[in-house]
């Protein structure tokens, strides 16, 4: 659920957001005052630098995530797989719309008008929100018998996530993707041994999601928010309350948070045609393979998150050439790292999903490498996305992934009730095609236009 703005409001002033959002004023920090914009920012890692970090934290990470998968599937049933599934697909997109992409708005606001703590009142008014609505649909019914505990628990889980993610936020506007990078690894690590206990001594999805949700929430209280009071800040009498700024945020961020919410649609799609068609043994055998697509964007993110100031300092500059300079550096980055998934799975996809999971699992290799297809496709769609984010266009992300949704839900309507979860997989290539020529042609046009500004 998302804060809905009061009467008269559903407009965005245009000349208001780039004020707040691009006119430089000092941040307020404890003991410091006005101060140079150089000063209140620490820039002095490198992209390299940063980029290092996110790697790791990102790689570590995803392979906890997969580890998860793994350790539910070795020690439960599919059944179970396929409830913990479905419990991360149902919270998903309810979560991505209430982030408004909030931390992709922190990370690319070069001048940081807009005080951290307006972002996280925000987010814990919205995350609370989110929470409470799922929270309500499992005690009216709404969910699949045997699955109602399970998304209760996946629900606080990702409402820690999303206050953690608000302070990466301000890490990484700071360039302090070291602390981002241990606390995803802390989240990984922690969560998947709470789970691992659970799970060894209650195999059942409900077990899993709320250790998942008692790690989580022990990782933002002792290593987030001591970071977070590291950095001095303090909150400023402008942002005490939900005054004309916050809701000037909102409405600037409400479209990214549409778009980031159609963006887990897209990838949850096939798994409601999965769970409506075939049932929740299909759905716990596609959840487990398509974990290699989780993977590959956790790893592609790092250096999409690393890039993101520098690419808002570009557009902001009004630096067409180096904005493209540095984007088709990621694409060819992206290209690698599709290509080398396609290999990998090919070669030595089924005796790795084999020890990861069951012989079970690796029977479906046909299904696994067009997974691993999606993950290259999805590499380029991601950071095309990026671009959008650090040009500041957030309208025009509606539409383009309003037509993607549009474009999976038919894919997997045509394909998952005769072909299966392949034709679940084949609906994932289907909507990161859809994406990536969409965003393409609004980052081309953008920057064209760029181009024209200057000449």
């Amino acid at each position: 659920m998302a804060v809905v703005p009061p009467p008269g409001a559903g407009e965005v002033d245009e000349p208001e957001v780039r004020r707040i959002l691009f006119t430089p004023r000092a941040i307020e920090v404890s003991g410091v005052g006005s101060s140079p914009m150089t000063d209140r920012f620490n820039t002095s890692g490198s992209l390299r630098t940063n980029f290092s970090w996110t790697l790791a934290g990102n790689v570590v990470y995803a392979a906890c995530q997969w580890a998860m998968l793994a350790a539910i599937a070795k020690v439960t049933t599919l059944e179970e797989v396929g409830r913990f599934a479905f419990a991360l697909s149902v919270t998903a997109p309810v979560f991505m719309l209430s982030s408004l992409h909030l931390r992709s708005i922190q990370a690319t606001d070069a001048p940081g008008d807009i005080p951290f703590s307006r972002y996280l009142r925000l987010r814990m008014i919205t995350s609370a929100l989110s929470c409470l609505g799922l929270v309500l649909g499992a005690l009216l019914g709404l969910y699949p018998t045997g699955t109602s505990e399970a998304i209760v628990w996946m629900a606080i889980a990702r409402t820690a996530e999303a206050l953690s993610d608000v302070h990466y936020g301000l890490f990484q506007q700071r360039e302090r993707m070291d602390w981002v990078a241990r606390s995803l690894i802390a989240r990984g690590v922690t969560g998947l041994a709470a789970l691992t206990m659970a799970v060894m001594f209650r195999p059942a999805a409900e077990w899993a999601a709320a250790a998942l949700a008692a790690a989580w929430l022990v990782c933002l209280v002792a290593l987030d928010l001591p970071k977070a009071n590291h950095l001095r800040w303090r909150q400023s009498a402008e942002a005490s309350a939900l005054g004309t700024g916050t809701w000037t945020l909102i409405r600037t961020a409400l479209p990214l948070g549409v778009a980031g919410m159609l963006v887990s649609l897209n990838v949850n799609i096939p798994r409601y045609a999965i769970q409506a068609h075939l049932g929740e043994q299909d759905l716990g055998l596609f959840a487990a393979l398509s974990s290699l697509l989780i993977a590959s964007q956790m790893v592609s993110g790092a250096l999409g998150q690393s890039a993101s100031p520098h690419l808002s300092r570009l557009g902001r500059a009004q630096d067409a050439a180096g904005f493209w300079r540095v984007l088709w550096r990621q694409l060819l980055f992206g290209t690698a790292l599709g290509l080398a998934g396609v290999g990998a799975v090919a070669a030595v996809g089924r005796p790795v999903v084999t020890a990861l999971f069951t012989a079970q699992y690796a029977a479906r290799q046909d299904v696994l490498l067009v997974i691993a297809v999606a993950a290259a496709v999805a590499t380029w769609a991601s950071y095309l996305g990026y671009a959008m984010t650090a040009l500041r266009l957030f309208r025009p992300q509606v539409p383009v992934f309003l037509a993607v949704t549009l474009a999976t839900f038919a894919a997997s309507q045509l394909l998952v009730p005769h072909t299966g979860i392949l034709g679940a997989a084949w609906a994932l290539v289907i909507s990161g095609t859809v994406q990536c020529v969409l965003s393409g042609l609004v980052v081309s046009y953008s920057l064209r236009e760029m181009r024209l500004q200057e000449g």
